[in-house]
């Protein structure tokens, strides 16, 4: 996305979308937030589902972890690169979709990796979430916020705010009249 407006500081926008359904409700919506990003902006598009990421090892009881490579050196020079970090996950089992927590657990094993300094290249950047559940009570997406904004503070991340719609069959988010008004102003007024 080219930015609307040459003369504003240039932001560096980096989603990620983590749902195994290709072209699901959660995509829809955050591209549909996404049309609407401040001047300046430029967007990324960083699908954690597909190709999988490689799974999560712990390897600190084995000598440390080591600099990663392949998909996630793209994924880790791509997050590092990024002033804002949209996940944009539907509410599995009222959390994150797998692929998304995937992301996070070798966030928490970069912290491990010496030279990489990724605590300190992380803070001060922004999160944002983008979800939709099928689930139209209200309530549902409630753990699934509380654990972002748990783990934005602890990375000493700020948290934008988060963006939640309702559906189920391909496309029907984009009926969610609420979630689409909301979208057109979400990333012009953040949280923090």
């Amino acid at each position: 996305q080219k930015p609307q407006n040459p003369g504003a500081p240039m932001t560096r926008w980096l989603f990620l979308p983590c749902s195994t359904r290709p072209d699901g409700n959660t995509l829809a919506l955050a591209r549909a937030a996404a049309a609407h990003l401040p001047a300046g902006a430029e967007a990324h598009w960083f699908d954690l589902a597909t190709p999988p990421l490689p799974r999560f090892a712990d390897l600190r009881a084995r000598g440390g972890h080591v600099a990663p490579n392949g998909r996630l050196a793209e994924l880790a020079a791509a997050t590092l690169a990024a002033d804002e970090l949209v996940l944009v996950s539907p509410v599995y089992w009222y959390g994150l979709a797998g692929p998304g927590h995937e992301m996070l657990d070798h966030w928490s094993g970069w912290l491990e990796v010496p030279g990489m300094e990724f605590a300190g290249r992380m803070r001060g950047k922004r999160l944002w979430l983008v979800t939709v559940r099928a689930d139209p009570a209200q309530g549902s997406q409630a753990p699934l916020e509380d654990a972002m904004r748990r783990s934005a503070r602890w990375m000493g991340l700020r948290f934008g705010g988060a963006l939640h719609g309702v559906g189920d069959a391909p496309g029907e988010v984009l009926a969610d009249a609420e979630a689409m008004a909301r979208a057109r102003v979400f990333f012009t007024t953040p949280e923090a």
